[in-house]
């Protein structure tokens, strides 16, 4: 039993950091020129295909049919509008910042889950959120490497808080079918896949900037191979495997090493220092976080 405890503490551990370098790495492959739509199209075909290989026995044409709405807007907001999110928001901010943003996805699947009536708010969730929102907001309106809108809003920290909620209103979509017993396997195959073919007819010619990128030099083929397969295919199987040996409050717990793995990495690599404030919104998070998430309903 302890065994098994300290293994899906190490896989939770591996899936955090791989997600943290994921920050990093899709920065500089973007930075390079590649096109945001062609990075998301090839991680979603590529990654989600690989599930649906390995998870084939699972699929039904049965349940997919009796469930294609719910499956699409998984696909459509959990992988597509997200992703168009992510990377142009990637592209305008820091890793650091993303991370420290996609803190948000638990009390924004919360407050989802509120308003659907999957959950019951009570005051501590409450205060939680807005103590979280008073720190994201800084995010928002930090006018950080003078990527604005309307010259009051960061717009890339802006793209990542919406990519944010379209990731938790997927999970809530998501949820409805997982609670019929939906394989959670291939849901979150079909998810990459057809959020990829999606992609794909957005990326069109720009699909060829990844083999042109990959093709440059060896560490560009690295930083693709992490991308398209650890980052996206190995790391949802990983995190599959961590679900059945924890309990799925004290997995999504360690989402919260993100920032501190990604600020590690990114000075490591990049040599960028985190300004002392994000220190303070951090905790902040951290503290809105534990009042929503790790709080029984009444």
């Amino acid at each position: 039993m302890k065994h098994k405890k300290l293994y899906a503490i190490f896989l939770c551990t591996l899936v955090t950091t791989i997600f943290s370098f994921h920050y990093i790495v899709a920065k500089l492959i973007l930075t390079a020129g590649v096109s945001q739509y062609s990075l998301s199209a090839w991680r979603g075909l590529l990654g989600g295909g690989i599930l649906l290989i390995i998870y084939h026995k699972k699929i039904s044409l049965k349940i997919i049919k009796e469930n294609v709405f719910v499956l699409f807007m998984v696909a459509f907001l959990g992988f597509f509008i997200n992703q168009i999110l992510f990377m142009k928001g990637l592209s305008l901010t820091t890793p650091l910042y993303v991370a420290i943003i996609s803190n948000t996805i638990p009390i924004i699947t919360a407050i989802f889950a509120f308003v659907v009536g999957l959950e019951r708010p009570n005051m501590k969730k409450i205060i939680g959120i807005l103590i979280t929102f008073s720190f994201v907001s800084y995010l928002i309106i930090e006018k950080q490497n003078g990527h604005t809108a309307d010259g009051f809003f960061n717009l890339g920290n802006t793209l990542i808080l919406l990519n944010v909620i379209a990731f938790s209103l997927a999970f809530i979509f998501g949820k409805k079918l997982l609670k019929k017993d939906f394989p959670y396997e291939l849901l979150t195959g079909i998810m990459l896949f057809g959020g990829g073919i999606m992609m794909s007819l957005v990326a069109q010619e720009r699909m060829s900037d990844i083999i042109t990128y990959a093709t440059a030099n060896t560490l560009n083929f690295s930083y693709i191979i992490f991308e398209i397969l650890i980052s996206t295919s190995i790391v949802y199987l990983l995190n599959l495997k961590a679900l059945q040996l924890m309990d799925i409050t004290k997995v999504s717990f360690f989402i919260y090493l993100q920032p501190i793995i990604t600020g590690i990495g990114d000075f490591i690599i990049n040599g960028h220092k985190p300004g002392p404030e994000l220190y303070f919104v951090f905790i902040g998070i951290l503290i809105g976080a534990y009042l929503v998430v790790m709080q029984k309903s009444d």
